[in-house]
C-alpha cells in the first residue's frame, strides 16, 4: 500500500480509495489491533461512521474483488 501511495503522480488529483474484499478487510482490521499497525487507523467521517483508513486513505470493502483474482504488480 505504501508503495501504491508513492506511485501516485498527486494525492490532491482525485480521491485515492483502497478497494478489498472481505477476508482483506478482515485481516486489515486484525493488523488494526497490533501496536505496530500505525498508518491502519480507524477515521470517524461523517455523521459518526468510522471508515477503515491507510496512511489517511479510506479503504473500502468491494465483495466483487475475488481472492482468486491475479495481484496488482509494479514494474
Amino acid at each position: 500500500m505504501d508503495e501504491a501511495l508513492e506511485r501516485l503522480p498527486s494525492r490532491t488529483m482525485g480521491r485515492a480509495v483502497f478497494y478489498c474484499n472481505a477476508k482483506t478487510m478482515s485481516m486489515l482490521k486484525k493488523q488494526l489491533r497490533k501496536a505496530a499497525a500505525y498508518t491502519l487507523t480507524m477515521e470517524e467521517i461523517t455523521a459518526n461512521r468510522k471508515v477503515l483508513s491507510f496512511d489517511g486513505v479510506p479503504i473500502k470493502r468491494l465483495d466483487a474483488i475475488l481472492n482468486t483474482e491475479s495481484p496488482v504488480t509494479f514494474s
